[in-house]
């Protein structure tokens, strides 16, 4: 993670801890370790979707799962960083731009029973808790951010959804459809006002503290 340009942090769930943990690039004095890790780590601690994937062991720091149960739509994650860690003025706009990833809405049928079970659940409880943060995120960045958050994201129908229900299994199916639903999503806010802001944007240039990419004249404590 320390060969990254620019200020990153990625979600998981530490199961060893019982807790969530977040891999973050060196751009505070403190963030001293996380830089140590390959991406290959954290992209396999972060993807370990419970029921799909297989948990992930990161030798001397504990076994993973994934990041959705604790901060699928990281968007609320990145605004508590940048104004509460990196201390960014509140006078100073902070945006968020999410980039979703046609998750399916998790729902019940009204004939569906009500004692489910282990068996009747399955993978559907994490789907729900993803689809339930989702929401939840989306309505209070929208509360807090206003104009200054904006979402990209496209709904699968429902012959579509059946394309790509299972995360572990790759398809050629799946493969067309979220191809084809991302490339309909770009084309339908390329063109908004809203975005153009985001388009626009110069962020400030990160300082790093530790690893490869440590800024000349940074100073640790």
């Amino acid at each position: 993670m320390g060969d990254l340009r620019h200020r990153v942090l990625i979600p998981a769930v530490n199961y060893s801890k019982g807790g969530g943990q977040f891999f973050k690039t060196p751009h505070l004095p403190k963030y001293e370790t996380d830089h140590q890790h390959s991406l290959v780590d954290v992209g396999l601690a972060t993807a370990a979707a419970p029921t799909y994937f297989p948990l992930h062991r990161i030798d001397g720091i504990g076994v993973f799962a994934d990041g959705g149960l604790v901060a699928n739509s990281p968007g609320s994650v990145g605004l508590h960083e940048a104004r509460r860690l990196l201390r960014v003025d509140d006078n100073v706009p902070v945006r968020v731009l999410s980039i979703g990833t046609m998750t399916r809405g998790a729902t019940v049928r009204g004939s569906a029973r009500l004692d489910r079970g282990i068996f009747l659940w399955g993978a559907r409880i994490f789907d729900l808790v993803i689809s339930a943060q989702e929401i939840a995120v989306h309505d209070m960045l929208t509360h807090v951010l206003g104009s200054n958050y904006f979402r990209i994201d496209d709904n699968a129908t429902p012959d579509q959804s059946r394309d790509i229900e299972k995360l572990d299994v790759v398809t050629a199916g799946a493969t067309h459809v979220l191809r084809e639903r991302g490339a309909h999503a770009a084309q339908r806010v390329l063109g908004d006002p809203a975005l153009e802001a985001f388009r626009n944007h110069l962020a400030t240039p990160p300082m790093f503290y530790h690893g490869a990419n440590k800024n000349a004249g940074a100073v640790s404590c």
